[in-house]
């Protein structure tokens, strides 16, 4: 080995501890005068609080999103980010959650490594204590530790991991919504020119609208006659619930309840309403709050009458006996009267009374002589649609004074609409009007049963008024629904109205992880200060950092020569040092310069 390479085994060096007393003295006043004109001193504090100024931005921004609910409204790029490209975006936020964890905790870590530096200044460790320390520092295991100090680190390193957990409940998009204005077109009647009875016999053909929104026409009772039947088998349920209905035309919507006659341009005039986006909206609509109630009178004269021809029968007679209108008068087919029902309906449309009466044979003797009369009061209605499972539900809000000018009209004609409709669906054998009032009737005293309701006279007679009641009031619902529906598309008579709609909208975080992330912030932030003004900025804080690997090495290196800073620690590039395993086990810290020096002479040796 040349005179000027110097090579120092750290085994060896241990044994050198007789340092004269006057040196010692000297190095440690150069250690103080050191410390003191470090420059980085003065940033001590700062680069400790950087990272978590970082992270009280982050915590406070999102606690006063939360507060303040701001929401990404959609749509927008980032909805369809959230939507469409969720493995990418919970990439990004498992990268920043675990940034911002980690800043957190290399706070808390940071505190600890100076707090114990500052103990060790003062104090005797064991090698067990230091290497505890390390763990803490580099939050690693060192399994030679005692039990006790491995579950110590063990339990550390387990909750360092929590705060990046946190801030992913922080930071992950959450859907929430938010509600916004738009317009809608639903039926007007400015014209109601085409609102009349429109018989299958007439000669002048009703006008009739397909597109693709469904089939529209103003002859409801001829054109619609099998799903209105359908309406009034259904429209009584077996368990008391609401009723789900759909709407008769192509929209896929369903009412859950009474439609009332409201909602006829949903699913059809509301293709800017409906996106992805949109949950539901709410709108008002004027219309129609239909009431029957139905009784016996025995006193009517319209019945069923043969006629010459024993395959013709004609009902006929006045609903009521008193009654200084016209009677009725009608015919109807069939082999028998037994398997007939039919309906009449005065016929003066400015008649306010609005009576329907039944004429029945022995089949369907519980609907003879039945009489049901009609109200029709004029009410503002509450429409809300659920866009996502496309339900519309209709609630009555308050009586207004008309729904519109000519409207007995309306009601007259829809009366009308029965007595067309029993006319057509009595066969030969059986009458569908019948079929249906007798399974909504059937489904009434099901529910009575099921309520614990048996006695005999309820289930028979107060069923069979209620079943009737309820199956007219539903078909007469979809009446108006389906005239509503030919005045969009056969009138072309619409107006417009404001909704409100509930669209999707994004918030980042929930709350409970908002303040969870806001308090150990807050308690980050509590021990940072309450050390600060305790060590008065780490103060006395040592240079050696018993983390840093480097600089334990040279610490633990000592030697003689005067003028040797690297091996005092006092190099500001610890790149100057290497260290080498020797043979033996023996661990060398030696210059680098000059074992690049001492290569260059074996080179040269060697050439």
């Amino acid at each position: 080995m040349s005179a000027g390479y110097t090579r120092i085994a750290l085994d060896d060096l241990s044994s050198k501890s007789s340092l004269d007393e006057q040196h010692v003295q000297r190095e440690e006043k150069d250690v103080v005068e050191r410390t003191r004109t470090d420059p980085r001193k003065n940033v001590k504090f700062v680069t400790l609080v950087l990272g978590l100024v970082i992270t009280c931005v982050f915590s406070a921004s999102f606690l006063a999103g939360s507060k303040r609910h701001w929401t990404v409204k959609c749509p927008s790029r980032f909805c369809a980010i959230a939507s469409q490209k969720r493995a990418t975006l919970q990439m990004i936020i498992q990268t920043l959650s675990h940034v911002l964890g980690m800043l957190q905790v290399s706070t808390v870590v940071t505190l600890i490594n100076r707090a114990a530096r500052l103990y060790w200044k003062s104090n005797g460790i064991t090698l067990d204590i230091l290497q505890s320390w390390v763990s803490l520092s580099t939050r690693s295991i060192s399994w030679g530790l005692p039990l006790g100090r491995v579950f110590l680190v063990l339990s550390f390193i387990s909750l360092t991991t929590m705060p990046a957990a946190f801030w992913a409940g922080v930071i992950t998009p959450v859907p929430s919504t938010f509600v916004t204005s738009d317009m809608l077109l639903i039926p007007g009647y400015h014209n109601t020119s085409y609102i009349r009875e429109w018989p299958s016999s007439a000669l002048a053909q009703p006008p009739l609208v397909s597109n693709e929104y469904g089939i529209f026409s103003y002859s409801v009772g001829s054109q619609m006659h099998a799903k209105l039947l359908y309406t009034a088998a259904s429209s009584s349920t077996t368990d008391g619930r609401q009723r789900p209905h759909k709407k008769h035309d192509l929209s896929q919507f369903t009412y859950v309840g009474r439609s009332y006659g409201v909602g006829g341009s949903v699913g059809l005039e509301d293709k800017t309403v409906q996106n992805e986006w949109s949950h539901s909206y709410d709108y008002h609509e004027t219309g129609l709050l239909t009431s029957v109630k139905c009784g016996y009178n025995a006193r009517s004269n319209y019945q069923i009458r043969s006629t010459n021809n024993s395959a013709i029968y004609r009902t006929s007679g006045k609903l009521q006996r008193n009654d200084d209108t016209a009677p009725e008068d009608s015919i109807h087919l069939g082999l028998s009267s037994d398997s007939m029902v039919a309906i009449g309906v005065p016929p003066t449309p400015q008649d306010f009374r609005r009576i329907l009466g039944f004429a029945a044979g022995k089949n369907y003797a519980y609907l003879n002589t039945l009489q049901c009369s009609f109200a029709f009061e004029p009410t503002l209605f509450h429409a809300s649609v659920n866009l996502r499972e496309k339900i519309i539900t209709v609630a009555p809000l308050y009586p207004i004074r008309q729904f519109y000018p000519d409207s007995t009209n309306l009601t007259y004609t829809l009366l009308r609409q029965f007595a067309i409709i029993a006319n057509l669906q009595t066969s030969t054998r059986v009458s569908a009007l019948g079929e249906a009032l007798s399974q909504s009737i059937t489904n009434y005293v099901q529910n009575s049963r099921a309520h614990g309701n048996t006695h005999p006279a309820y289930s028979f007679k107060s069923a069979t008024l209620s079943g009737v009641e309820t199956a007219l009031a539903a078909m007469a619902d979809d009446m108006l629904v389906a005239y509503a529906g030919a005045q969009m598309y056969i009138q072309k008579d619409r107006k417009e109205v404001s909704i409100t709609v509930t669209r999707t909208a994004f918030r980042f975080g929930e709350d409970m992880y908002i303040y969870i992330v806001c308090g150990v912030n807050l308690f980050v932030v509590c021990c940072v200060v309450v050390e600060c003004v305790r060590t008065k900025n780490w103060k006395d804080l040592p240079e050696l950092d018993y983390a840093d690997t480097g600089a334990m090495i040279v610490a633990s290196a000592r030697t003689y020569d005067e003028d040797d800073d690297i091996l005092k620690g006092r190099a500001a590039d610890m790149g100057a040092l290497q260290i080498r395993l020797a043979p033996g086990g023996r661990v060398l810290l030696e210059r680098r310069e000059e074992v690049q020096s001492l290569q260059e002479d074996v080179d040269i040796d060697a050439s």
